[in-house]
Parts: structure tokens; sequence; C-alpha cells
């Protein structure tokens, strides 16, 4: 008889009792530990006990920024964090962001190789644009789109167009809400979405289209999948198990690449004029073939770009406007010094474009202290390329490193007065806008993200026309709105409210 069977039975039956559980986990408290410790090249950071207590935290509901924000007080602006088997290097100040994201751009331009971001690619995070690394095909995506998606000439034209319509019938659901009061977010969140197939497929919904409620919930259901399975990372032991939102992200993913898919074959059908393309499918079907460097991407390719950039722009565009809604109500003399300009400056019936931006500066300064304020992308994650620096720190090739964009948007060092909503700290004294400080919402440098300018477009003018014809009031339910971040959202999205809309 094998003497290593008994033993093993025993130790299965002693792992499952209480004072086995117990010592399993000082097990991997020891071995986190251990690598906790063996870490001399990195930057000094939080021991084993905090991380504990971090944990706990993080399951309570706090959130991970709130987290490096006291830690930031204890070890400085360039810390490491040991989650798991993974350490993660935090860069929080102003200079930190700029060489790691501009001046050192490429030797951090890959993205941290995550279980979850791997599930949510079809099992390869490079499928997509922005979390893959910055390899060939990923400059080639970045390329195309970039060109695509380029603020000038016919496109931008097309572009514009295609904004303001979707924002006009935001403004009217807006006047049909009850007078008591409303939830802004499904009309907020479907015209977001509305407004990027519009502009990628030259296709418009109603609210209520089959097809558009299920591409809402397959978009919805498939983020909500992808945060449950973050903690896979953490603890990869864990994949061993059963796991119902991995096939719920695989089902979501192939019924958008169905979609996509279909909307690439109609457009390459009838695509007659390249000199005249309808929308964003047709510019990159078309760079596609003039200008692919050799290195044609394929309809796979274009795909997963596609949902990539869906899914990006639901998240960002839209909350970033939730939020926007809720500071203005909650400043009502910044909402009447916004609509007293745009109502100066513009006729009655006349509309708010991307090109008339320079004539109301308050409301571009206004969309950059609402980016600012809302802050949703709370970090911008990078991997090294190479062995490097940051602020003196040795960076091994293949480590993690965190951009903490929310830690430096509210950061008294570099904001007078961080917590307040003030416009007026993006305009000089003669009252154009100015950049002392960059609000780096969409990121730095080669990883900047390509939809920057279509998604500041797309605020600009609904905060213009909404708000030109508009004054938005907290409902009778909200008016002791709590601005805290809505539990475990991620971005950082608001809590529910209710607004009324008066005109």
């Amino acid at each position: 008889m094998n003497m290593e069977q008994p033993l093993l039975a025993e130790t299965a039956r002693y792992a499952m009792s209480t004072a086995g559980i117990v010592a399993t986990m000082v097990i991997c408290v020891v071995i986190v530990c251990s690598k906790l410790y063996n870490r001399p090249h990195l930057p000094k950071g939080p021991g084993y006990l905090e991380l504990i207590n971090t944990f706990i935290a993080l399951g309570k509901g706090t959130h991970m920024h709130e987290v490096v924000r006291g830690f930031n007080k204890v070890y400085g602006d360039v810390f490491t964090l040991a989650m798991g088997q993974t350490s993660i290097v935090m860069v929080s100040s102003k200079d930190g962001l700029k060489e790691g994201m501009l001046t050192k751009g490429l030797d951090f331009a890959d993205r941290p190789n995550l279980y979850a971001a791997n599930l949510n690619y079809g099992g390869d995070r490079n499928n997509g644009i922005f979390i893959s690394d910055y390899n060939t095909k990923c400059k080639l995506k970045r390329k195309l789109f970039l060109s695509a998606l380029r603020l000038r000439g016919e496109m931008q034209v097309v572009l514009e167009q295609k904004i303001l319509q979707e924002t006009l019938n935001v403004l009217q659901s807006f006047k049909q809400q009850p007078k008591v009061g409303f939830d802004p977010k499904e009309i907020v969140m479907c015209s977001v979405m509305n407004i990027t197939f519009h502009i990628l497929f030259n296709k418009h919904y109603t609210p209520d289209d089959k097809e558009f409620l299920t591409i809402m919930h397959n978009v919805d259901t498939r983020f909500r999948a992808y945060v449950t399975l973050l903690y896979l990372d953490l603890f990869p032991v864990l994949r061993l198990l059963p796991h119902k939102n991995r096939k719920t992200i695989e089902d979501c993913n192939n019924w958008l690449l169905e979609l996509v898919q279909r909307f690439i074959d109609e457009h390459r059908s009838t695509l007659e004029d390249v000199t005249k393309p309808r929308d964003v499918i047709d510019k990159v079907l078309i760079e596609q073939e003039e200008d692919n460097d050799g290195q044609l991407l394929s309809d796979k390719d274009l795909q997963w770009s596609f949902v990539n950039v869906i899914t990006a722009g639901f998240d960002t565009t839209g909350l970033t406007t939730l939020w926007g809604l809720a500071l203005l109500a909650k400043n009502p003399n910044i909402q009447n010094k916004l609509q007293s300009e745009l109502r100066t400056s513009f006729k009655e019936d006349e509309n708010i474009r991307w090109q008339d931006r320079k004539r109301c500066p308050y409301l571009e300064a206004t969309v950059l202290e609402i980016q600012r304020c809302s802050n949703i992308s709370t970090f911008a994650p990078n991997r090294a390329r190479k062995n490097t620096t940051i602020q003196g720190h040795n960076i091994p090739e293949g480590v993690n490193v965190f951009f903490c964009l929310w830690s430096y948007h509210l950061d008294p060092r570099y904001w007078e007065r961080p917590m307040e909503f003030d416009p007026t700290r993006f305009l000089d004294p003669a009252g154009e806008v100015f950049r002392q400080e960059t609000v780096i919402t969409f990121g730095l440098g080669p990883r900047l993200c390509p939809g920057e300018s279509l998604a500041r477009m797309e605020l600009l003018m609904f905060f213009g026309n909404v708000f030109k014809n508009l004054k938005v009031t907290f409902a009778e339910n909200s008016k002791n709105f709590d601005f805290t971040p809505a539990k475990n959202s991620l971005p950082l999205s608001p809590k529910s409210y209710h607004i009324c809309a008066n005109y």
C-alpha cells in the first residue's frame, strides 16, 4: 500500500476543518509576506498587516483610490503595494505622472497582464486597443482610430452633426420628464451609446428598439461580470473554481462581435466613395486598405477594436455627464453664469457646435472642471517594458506601475481649493481658457486615449446645448445628494439622484 495515500487523505480532512482553514490562511499570509519583503529593488510600501487591513476595507466598500491616498501620507508619492502575487508601484505626483507617461512614456507603455482583462477579450487582452501591450499591432490599431476620430475636415463635420442630433434628442427628453423630478441616468447612458453607434456605424436607434436594448444589456452585463472576477488576479488559486461569470463574459462578447461583424460586412459592401466616409467604420476600412504598413488587420482585429471603443466610450463619457449634471445642480451660481454666457453668445435658435468653443470659454472651463472633479478614471494602469526608473526609483521590466490620476486631480499642491467646483481655475484674467495644470482624464503620451477629442466634443456640445435651454435642480428627494462615489463602482460612478429640468 502506498504510504502517501493515507497521508494525503488525512491532510485533506485537516484542511477542511476549522483549524485547517485558519492554518491555511496563516500559510497564505506567510507566503504573501515572503514575497512582500523579497522586493529590494522596488520602492518601499505598506507591510503585511496594513495590507490585510486594506483587503478588509476594500471588502467593506472602500475605494482603492482612498486607500492609496492614505498610503501617500505615510510612504510618499511613489510606493509599492504587494497585491497577492503581484507588486504594483503606485505613482501620485505631477512630476511622477509626467515622467512616467510622457518623458518615459515608451518605457511604461505596456499594460498589466491581468487574468480578468484577458477573459474580457476572448482570452487575450491584446485583442483590444486600450488594454493591450504597446506592440506593432496595437500601434497600427491606434493609428487607424486616431486618424478616423481626428476632428478636422469632412470627418469633423460628420461627427459634429451626429453628436448634435443626439444631444437635441436628450434635450427634448429632459423637457418631457415629470416636473417633480426624474433619474437622468437611463436617458444619458442611452444617448451616449446612441452617439457611439451613430458615429462608429452610422446607426441610430430609438430607446425602445429591441437590438438597442440588447446592446445596452450586453455591454452592462459584460462589465459587471468583469468586475466580479478582478479578485482572481489577487488569488490565482481561486481560478480553479467554477465561475459562471466567465461564461457570461463569453456570451456577451460573442453577441457583440457578431453585431460588429455584421456592420463591417454591410459597410464594406456599400462603400462607394472613399473620399466621403459616412462614419468611423468607413474611415477605418479605407485606412485598413490604404495605410496598413504591411501589417494588414483582420476583421477579427477590427471586431475587438470596435468592441473596446464601444465599451470604453459608454463608461467614460456617460459617467462624466452624470457627474456634471449633479455638480451643476449643486452649484446654481455656476450654472447661472454658464447659462448667461451661452444665451449672450448665441442666438435663441442657434445650436452650439465644437467649432464654437472659442465663443464660450466659460463653458469649456466648466467641462474641464467637471472632468477634474468627476475623476472617474482613478488609475492609469501601465507596465514597464524595460528596466527603467521613475522619480529615482528602480523599476524592473515587467513590473506594474499605476499612475494615480485621482490623487493628482485633488492634490492641493497643484490645485487651489481642490475640493471646490470652480471653473474659473481654467480661465486667465482676460477670461480665456488656459491650462496651467493639465486634466489627464484620458492619459498622456503614447497611451493617450484615441477617443479624447471625440469625448471632449461630446461633453462640450452636451453641456452647451442643454444648459443654454434648461436649468437643472435637484429634486426634493435628492436635495442632500451624497457626492461620494457609488460603492464598488469602477470607473467611479455617482450614486442615483433625481433632477428637475426647468425651461
